[in-house]
């Protein structure tokens, strides 16, 4: 099982690690739910996690992986110890991504992690707003929505 890289040089799994990897977390749900909202020192579950890494899984296995943690009762809007859901995490590394000028395939699934948050149901109105930084990122975030709806 050996690593490949994309056109942007990441290193993406083998074809068959995905549904490994997955097979494994089916497993483990399946004999302990509650690992799907395990909270970690920050509060912070598996799907806080998923929207706040950068990742060369593909889009495929992110949903499923995310379909998977909330029929294990994983919530969307979980807040952690700071306040934070996986919304507002994933909006804010899309948001250092474009200023960092990452590489357009990463900002491209980030977005689509966003999409897939906000398809779940994640609430818009949760994202804070005092400052201007806090505007930024909640103006991505209703764009993303806002686009989500009209292909829905």
């Amino acid at each position: 099982m050996s690593a490949e890289s994309d056109a942007s040089g990441t290193r993406t799994p083998p074809a068959n690690y995905e549904e490994t990897r997955l097979g494994m977390y089916r497993e483990l749900l399946k004999r302990d739910a509650g690992l799907a909202s395990e909270q970690d020192a920050y509060g912070r579950t598996p799907i806080h996690h998923m929207a706040a890494t950068p990742t060369a899984f593909s889009q495929r296995f992110l949903q499923s992986y995310l379909d998977l943690l909330t029929s294990h009762g994983a919530q969307v809007d979980h807040r952690d110890l700071a306040g934070k859901t996986p919304l507002e995490l994933a909006a804010v590394c899309l948001s250092e991504q474009q200023k960092g000028k990452a590489a357009q395939d990463a900002i491209e699934r980030q977005t689509e992690v966003i999409r897939m948050l906000l398809r779940k149901g994640a609430c818009v109105d949760l994202l804070p707003k005092a400052t201007p930084q806090q505007r930024h990122v909640r103006g991505l975030v209703k764009k993303i929505d806002e686009e989500v709806k009209q292909a829905d």
